[in-house]
């Protein structure tokens, strides 16, 4: 990607979803608002699908998601590799000792999925040899920390999200089939205003 040189000015128009929101949080975006102190913020929430159409209609210039996705007439860039964890309350978490566990291991506990990582972790559990116990599928990783946090099982999200487990246990999966990416998609066919273009800068250091 070119330097693109003058600090920008004007509105950024970003879409995120809730689990790439903390990740983009901790770093870029405090990074970027620092560098960057003229430029404004429009942002639009939703799931990687909505986001991806979002970018098709112009609404927003890029949108962070996580993978895997699909999206034509796109370009991205993407973090470093992030594996999931379980996050659970004592009753379900409490028998390992180790920060790290495999995801079989979660066999026999009711399960609470953001479907975003459906078919990603049924996949990898049929490649384990089990059939997991899905208590609850849900269109949100804060509705599947909100059911943790209350006891209701064990919810499987990406690490970055960990901070906001606030009453749980967190364990990380040994699994890199089911480890995901935060990633900056634009549209590779029309124009990045200057807020985005120094966006882009800061998102790939």
């Amino acid at each position: 990607m070119d330097d693109f040189g003058d600090k920008p000015n004007g509105t950024l128009r970003l879409g995120t979803t809730s689990s790439s929101g903390p990740a983009l949080l901790k770093k870029r975006m405090v990074e970027y608002a620092a560098a960057y102190p003229s430029v404004h913020y429009e942002i639009h929430e939703g799931n990687t699908f909505q986001l991806i159409e979002l970018l098709a209609s112009g609404v927003i210039e890029i949108a962070i998601a996580r993978t895997p996705f699909h999206a034509e007439n796109t370009e991205h860039i993407s973090l470093e590799s992030e594996p999931m964890i379980a996050v659970g309350r004592e009753q379900f978490l409490s028998e390992w000792d180790a920060d790290h566990i495999v995801l079989k291991d979660l066999k026999d506990k009711p399960l609470i999925l953001y479907r975003r990582f459906e078919k990603l972790i049924l996949a990898a559990c049929k490649a384990g040899g089990f059939k997991p116990d899905i208590l609850c599928m849900n269109d949100d990783a804060r509705t599947s920390l909100m059911w943790a946090n209350a006891g209701l099982g064990v919810a499987i999200m990406p690490q970055s999200m960990q901070p906001y487990a606030e009453t749980c246990i967190c364990k990380v999966i040994n699994d890199k089939t089911i480890e995901s990416r935060v990633t900056a998609i634009w549209r590779g066919d029309r124009y990045l205003s200057a807020a985005a273009k120094g966006f882009l800068e800061v998102f790939k250091k």
